[in-house]
């Protein structure tokens, strides 16, 4: 599931759209928030972690464009 969401912005932020990515990062988010809540406390501050750089990077496609 991680490795969807980390090949996922990538391939869109080379399509250089803008409404693609905003639309998987609000459909990504509500995954990622349901999955963060199912877990524990110490597990969710690590995803929190890798989840915050996939939405840096993601932005940084979206600023190349």
């Amino acid at each position: 599931m991680m490795i969807f969401f980390m090949v996922m912005p990538a391939l869109i932020g080379g399509f250089g759209n803008f409404l693609l990515p905003l639309l998987f990062l609000i459909i990504s988010t509500k995954f990622i928030l349901i999955y963060i809540l199912s877990n524990n406390r110490e597990w969710s501050r690590n995803r929190l972690n890798i989840i915050s750089s996939i939405i840096r990077y993601t932005i940084s496609q979206w600023a190349k464009c």
